[in-house]
């Protein structure tokens, strides 16, 4: 007696590809970035349920899949979100060999928006300022030499437009307050720029220095900023002991959070509003791209429309011609 044996060939799924690739994130990502990935496929299988079989993905499933966001009215954000998670699928795909190309490509990237920086209201600078200013006056035997600092540093800040981590590097051979000038280094700009400093910024940096000299610090700590965490002796204050303090002196004014990086926002909004020049901006906060710092206009634009219904030229003429 024969037996014939037959073989059948299975044609790879969409779905198994898929299962294999859910395997794979659980394993190296949060539980919510996997339900993440989990949506996004989902939203895709519906959008190119009607093109037959899904194997191999085509740049006709991916226009199906782009329609319906037309059709359902998803935000620029959503669309993003869901063309980032089945993009990176399909990524997956090329890199295993189960594809040659990705089918998405040939329809063009979708990017998010970019956000707005977030800045605070001057009315909440000026509070925090007004509040350590403060607190320096009625602590006239000088013990909290920490006060001093901080207000140098939330001014220096403010006035500069520097990163937290170029606050938190910064030492006392790159300052110059004769010059008014400040050079700074960080992971973004290793060779270092030039600040210049305002009459304000130098005169609590005036009154840090001073302050900083009487402590005797060992000639070895060149840093700027110093900490004398639990009592341990004098070190350098570090980025995170930095917004430590920030997040004091904001709770102690009662003043909405914000943080360094928002404060660096402040420094573009305000200086634009005062009518600074775009390029001197730029090279304040060391953009690369003048593009960078031009969205900032964006934000000053944001409450234009407000602004011109108070300094209209036409509204504040010295008579109504409606009488």
């Amino acid at each position: 007696m024969t037996t014939n044996l037959v073989f059948v060939v299975l044609e790879p799924t969409l779905d198994h590809y898929f299962d294999q690739f859910i395997q794979i994130k659980r394993a190296m990502r949060r539980p919510r970035t996997v339900e993440w990935y989990m949506n996004t496929y989902r939203y895709y299988k519906t959008a190119s349920a009607g093109l037959g079989p899904d194997w191999p993905p085509t740049p006709a499933h991916g226009l199906a899949f782009f329609e319906m966001f037309n059709k359902n009215e998803l935000s620029d954000y959503s669309r993003s979100n869901y063309y980032r998670g089945v993009r990176g699928f399909f990524n997956w795909l090329v890199e295993i060999g189960a594809l040659n190309r990705n089918p998405l490509d040939a329809l063009g990237r979708i990017k998010a928006p970019r956000p707005l920086p977030k800045s605070p209201d001057e009315e909440e600078v000026a509070e925090l300022l007004k509040t350590v200013s403060q607190a320096i006056r009625e602590d006239k035997d000088r013990r909290s030499w920490q006060t001093v600092r901080d207000l140098a540093m939330f001014s220096l800040a403010l006035d500069t437009g520097a990163r937290l981590n170029e606050l938190a590097a910064m030492r006392m051979p790159d300052m110059s307050l004769k010059n008014r000038q400040m050079r700074v280094f960080s992971w973004k700009d290793k060779e270092g720029r030039m600040l210049t400093l305002g009459d304000e910024a130098v005169a609590d940096l005036t009154q840090w220095d001073e302050q900083r000299t009487k402590l005797n610090p060992p000639k070895s700590l060149k840093a700027l900023w110093l900490s004398n965490y639990q009592g341990k002796g004098l070190r350098k204050l570090t980025a995170n002991g930095i917004a430590q303090r920030l997040r004091f002196w904001l709770l102690k004014a009662d003043v909405s959070h914000f943080s360094m990086n928002n404060l660096r926002h402040a420094y573009a909004v305000f200086s634009l509003r005062n009518g600074a020049d775009l390029i001197d901006i730029k090279d304040q906060m060391g953009h690369a791209n003048i593009k960078t710092t031009a969205i900032y206009t964006e934000v000053v634009n944001k409450g234009r429309g407000e602004r011109h219904l108070k300094t209209s030229p036409r509204k504040n003429l010295p008579f109504d011609t409606s009488k």
